[in-house]
């Protein structure tokens, strides 16, 4: 089935009408991407990452976690980026360790951060760690596993499609919608 990508309308038009199949049918995901300027409908998740990798249908599973993983290290760096500048975090609000983490690459190995207190959230990229490498897992020690309780860290995971996806979802940079009932 083929993706469909439709313009997002502005801030008080009519919202655009959903593509169909052409036997009537609604396509089964809708990801709102680029700001929320494009919605991309499609059927699969693979679809649905074509659009955010072009070519990546045609790459071989390894080649598309490849991309996946060097998407999710640009993702990564550039929703920390933004957390510190919407923040307004500097050197001078955190501590030098602390700062060291929150600015350190995300491109190879992810930064260490066995037990992150800091209040300002952490964004990384699952695959940087154990089991993926030798690197220990970081732990959140805001959350502490308590439920409601909201989290200093934040993953990026990048292993597998549905993952991938709803990691995305998570830290903002898509808005991912399932049609349950795709004959509507």
């Amino acid at each position: 089935m083929a993706t469909q990508f439709v313009q997002n309308t502005l801030e008080g038009e009519a919202p655009p009408i959903p593509p169909r199949h052409e036997d009537g049918s609604g396509y089964h995901y809708c990801m709102y991407m680029n700001g929320n300027e494009i919605i991309v409908f499609a059927d699969t998740y693979g679809e649905l990452l074509e659009a955010l990798i072009p070519g990546y249908i045609e790459f071989e599973e390894n080649e598309q976690i490849y991309h996946r993983i060097r998407l999710a290290q640009q993702v990564a760096a550039t929703v920390q980026a933004e957390i510190l500048f919407d923040d307004g975090v500097s050197e001078d609000t955190v501590t030098s360790e602390e700062w060291a983490i929150l600015t350190a690459p995300r491109n190879l190995s992810q930064p260490r951060a066995d037990w992150w207190e800091c209040e300002i959230p952490l964004v990384v990229v699952e695959t940087g760690y154990v089991p993926y490498t030798t690197i220990p897992r970081p732990a959140s020690a805001i959350a502490d596993g308590k439920p409601g309780a909201t989290t200093n860290l934040f993953w990026v995971r990048p292993a597998e499609e549905e993952d991938f996806l709803f990691s995305l979802h998570e830290v903002g940079v898509i808005h991912l919608m399932e049609n349950m009932d795709s004959e509507i």
